[in-house]
């Protein structure tokens, strides 16, 4: 057997029998089981997960734990791990719209997401339902204030490429990032502009869920008009969207949607961030896969997406001051090397 059949991360086991796989749909989805390795294998580099013997003691290290390796501490932006949260992390307002299931028929479907391209749409399409088709749905708005849209944009080109970087972003529940070489090597190309550096890359990620788990997964950047949107409406000067398709270690291929649409205001800008369970893109349509999403599970995700962005509209704009103008090179990063 090798090393890898002894790794369990979210009582998940990498053996003959149950394989868990990233792999190609298409350009910039996922890779291979051998990248699979790669990430566990840095993880635990890092610390995040250990190998245990062939017993029934395998298992995850202490994934609780805020610190951070030496090496870690020395990065400049480490220590906004001890940045405070919002009191409370959940705004009121966006509580209350959660503290219940919304009503199906206010939530917004992924197939008019072109409604969004108009300036003037105010939806009131905030909370989580089970859509009628079955789409398991997430939507909230967060201000962005002293923030703007160009500083968002960098951050998805910037934080996935280490751990500390995704950390930062929520160090309770983000616990461990990778991206592979190629990748990150398109997302410090400064020709590009700041979408085409994360547009057909992935981040492998590692976040707590709900039960205080280690979750592994993995979302991939889709250009706009692959995502769905009419790029005669799409007026860049007055709107950006991330675009993105999602998956979990364990899954074969991305089985939930995701999509970030910024507008600005006179103090910044506003988000709206979905998500769809059980709706992916592929080849620019719309398919539904199987899930098993329930009310019960999207709260504490409606929960945590409300935590997370509201502490990144926090520490954004100093996160961005700091480090923007910063020159990075590949070999700095430890990265899977496909």
């Amino acid at each position: 057997m090798s090393e890898f059949d002894y790794f369990q991360l979210n009582a998940l086991t990498l053996n003959s029998r149950e394989k868990a796989i990233f792999y190609n749909l298409c350009e910039g989805y996922g890779v291979s089981e051998t990248t699979v390795k790669q990430v566990l294998s840095g993880l635990l580099k890092e610390g995040i997960i250990e190998m245990k013997s062939n017993n029934s003691n395998r298992g995850a290290k202490d994934i609780h734990k805020s610190t951070l390796m030496s090496k870690q501490q020395s990065y400049p932006y480490s220590r906004y791990i001890n940045h405070p949260y919002r009191n409370p992390p959940v705004p009121i307002e966006v509580g209350a719209k959660i503290a219940q299931p919304m009503e199906p028929e206010r939530s917004l479907r992924m197939e008019d997401i072109n409604k969004l391209l108009d300036p003037s749409y105010n939806a009131d399409d905030m909370g989580y339902c089970i859509q009628e088709d079955g789409t398991g749905y997430i939507g909230q708005t967060i201000r962005f204030d002293g923030a703007t849209r160009e500083m968002f944009l960098w951050w998805f080109s910037w934080h996935g490429h280490e751990t500390v970087r995704y950390r930062i972003w929520d160090p309770r529940n983000h616990k461990a990032s990778k991206s592979s070489l190629r990748h990150i090597v398109q997302r410090l190309d400064t020709n590009l502009s700041l979408t085409e550096r994360f547009v057909n890359t992935t981040n492998f990620t590692v976040h707590l869920d709900s039960k205080g788990k280690p979750d592994p997964g993995y979302m991939s950047f889709l250009a706009p008009e692959v995502y769905g949107f009419n790029m005669s409406l799409y007026d860049e000067n007055k709107i950006s969207v991330v675009c993105a398709v999602n998956g979990k270690a364990d899954s074969p291929f991305p089985w939930f949607s995701s999509l970030r649409v910024l507008q600005d205001i006179p103090e910044g800008f506003l988000m709206r961030i979905y998500f769809w369970y059980g709706k992916v893109v592929f080849n620019g349509n719309i398919i539904r896969v199987k899930h098993n999403t329930s009310l019960e599970s999207l709260y504490p995700m409606a929960e945590h997406v409300a935590i997370e962005y509201n502490r990144l509209a926090d520490i954004l704009p100093l996160v961005y001051r700091e480090n923007h103008n910063i020159v990075n090179s590949p070999e700095e990063f430890d990265a899977m090397p496909v």
